[in-house]
Parts: structure tokens; C-alpha cells; sequence
């Protein structure tokens, strides 16, 4: 099964990050993906200051941070 953040992507949805948590609206196609597809995760609903919306919050959800933490252990190994 695909990520949350790979689905979103997949999907079109409008998505942020800070560091490894992954931010993203909160709309009735965004809350089944996360109900049915991923119960597992670790959601929190915040207000965008920006938008002034509610928008889902997943906690180390943002898959290209851990990517890049992995590829630069690679590099690290690799010296």
C-alpha cells in the first residue's frame, strides 16, 4: 500500500510540510482517505493562519523528509 503522503499526491491534494510532519486540508475526500485507507495514522486537525481553515496534521508523515535522511546516511556510510 502506497503512503498517505504518495495517496495524497496521487490525488491532487495540496500538500505542505514542516520538517517530517506533513500538513494538508481537511475536506470530506482528505477524512475518508484518512478513516478507510489510513487509521493508523497520527492526525491532528489545526487552523491554517493563512487560509483560516482546518487542515490534518500527520506527525512524521512527509515521506521526502525521511528519504533525504536516508539517502544522506548512505552517504555518510559510504565515506
Amino acid at each position: 500500500m502506497k503512503s498517505l503522503y504518495y495517496r495524497l499526491k496521487e490525488e491532487g491534494i495540496e500538500i505542505v510540510n514542516h520538517y517530517s510532519d506533513l500538513y494538508f486540508p481537511v475536506t470530506p475526500e482528505t477524512t475518508r482517505i484518512l478513516r478507510e485507507d489510513y487509521p493508523e495514522a497520527r492526525a491532528e486537525v489545526f487552523t491554517n493562519l493563512i487560509t483560516k481553515t482546518p487542515w490534518y496534521d500527520v506527525f512524521g508523515g512527509y515521506d521526502p523528509h525521511w528519504e533525504e535522511c536516508e539517502r544522506k546516511g548512505k552517504e555518510r556510510e559510504a565515506k
